[in-house]
């Protein structure tokens, strides 16, 4: 299935979407399944020309390409087939260390850049994690998506709103469409930055 995303303006949405997928040991099975079946659903949706990227992790990381491909029925077929190999066996969940990889980097000026997250957020650390994304993500949008009935509410909006993004939960074993429809048309509606200025005071509202 392919989900249909309403654009208002028929406005041509160029944009970087890097997905950080949770490949923990506390992902293993249905959250697993829901988690790959969600990405899976998203990249099918995509626009072509996007630019994505998938970074999967537990105590380490793995990039599904070394850096962002152009989407089209290559590089998705690509990307489906390494998805559907991919196994809970990463480790502890390092959330700091795909954020870092991606929010070190600068991005590329002509396609603004957005990561999509889907995890349990069975973490240690969220305040930790929300400081740093409030403190790195300056010209990035951070989406979540939360899998499992246990799935920590707190990192998931917690760093939706850090990084000026929108956080849903998806419960193990429901359908999924809704949720992830919700996400992709947040993701692709277009970025609006403005630059507000008075006097010595300068403010970037986005």
């Amino acid at each position: 299935p392919m989900l249909e995303v309403d654009d208002e303006e028929d406005e041509e949405v160029v944009t970087e979407i890097v997905f950080i997928l949770d490949r923990s040991g506390s992902m293993a099975g249905g959250r697993l399944r829901q988690t790959k079946n969600s990405l899976q659903l998203l990249l099918r949706s995509l626009p072509e020309g996007t630019l994505f990227n998938v970074i999967s992790f537990g105590d380490r990381c793995e990039k599904m390409f070394p850096k962002s491909v152009e989407y089209g029925e290559q590089t998705f077929k690509q990307a489906s087939g390494k998805i559907d190999a991919f196994k809970a066996n990463l480790g502890g969940t390092n959330i700091l260390q795909p954020l870092n990889m991606v929010l070190s980097t600068e991005p590329d000026e002509k396609f603004p850049r957005q990561i999509v997250l889907l995890t349990d957020g069975e973490v240690k650390n969220t305040e930790e994690i929300i400081r740093y994304v409030k403190k790195s993500a300056k010209d990035t949008r951070i989406f979540t998506l939360g899998v499992g009935m246990d799935a920590s509410k707190e990192l998931c909006k917690g760093v939706a709103k850090a990084g000026k993004g929108h956080s849903v939960m998806v419960e193990s074993g429901t359908r999924i469409e809704t949720q992830v429809a919700e996400i992709l048309q947040r993701v692709l509606k277009p970025i609006l930055t403005l630059q507000v200025e008075w006097g010595e005071l300068s403010k970037d509202i986005m």
